[in-house]
C-alpha cells in the first residue's frame, strides 16, 4: 500500500489502519487516504484473489490429470486469461471495470476447455494433455 506515485509512508498506513479500527486519529490527508483505501487496497485484494484462483486451478489440474507438471501456466489457462483481457482492450469492447476481468475469465475458460478437447480429439492421454497445453501457449 506504500508503493506508488503518492508517497504514503508505512507509519501513515499504520495510523490509517488504527483509525479505521478506532484506536486513534488518521494522520493522512484525505486525498492520500482515498488513494490508499479506494485504489490500492482493492488492487491488493484482487491480486490475492487472482493468485488464490490460480493455486486452486493448479491443484485441481494436478489432481485430475495425476501429473505434477499440470498447472495453469503449462496448461495454457494463464495465457488464455491474458488473451481475453487483451482482446477486450484491442477490440474496444467497453472500457468499464468489469469488461476486462470478464474478458480475462472468458479467455481462461476458453483455453481451459480447448486444450482437453484438442487432446481428446487427437487421441491423447492425461500425459499428452499437459504437452498439448504447453505447446498451445
Amino acid at each position: 500500500m506504500t508503493i506508488g506515485p503518492a508517497d504514503i509512508s508505512t507509519g501513515g498506513v499504520r495510523t490509517t489502519v488504527e483509525a479505521l479500527l478506532g484506536f486513534g486519529e488518521n494522520a493522512l490527508a484525505p486525498q492520500r487516504d482515498g488513494i490508499g483505501w479506494n485504489l490500492r487496497v482493492p488492487r491488493i485484494l484482487l491480486a490475492a484473489v487472482r493468485g488464490a484462483g490460480l493455486v486452486v486451478c493448479g491443484a485441481v489440474m494436478q489432481s485430475l490429470l495425476r501429473n505434477l507438471l499440470a498447472n495453469p501456466f503449462v496448461f495454457g489457462v494463464s495465457s488464455g486469461l491474458s488473451m481475453g483481457a487483451v482482446a477486450v482492450v484491442v477490440l474496444g469492447m467497453g472500457g468499464g471495470v468489469v469488461s476486462r476481468p470478464a474478458g480475462a475469465f472468458l479467455g481462461a475458460l476458453l483455453s481451459f476447455a480447448l486444450v482437453p478437447l484438442l487432446s481428446h480429439t487427437l487421441g491423447g492421454s492425461t500425459d499428452r494433455v499437459v504437452l498439448y497445453g504447453a505447446t498451445a501457449m
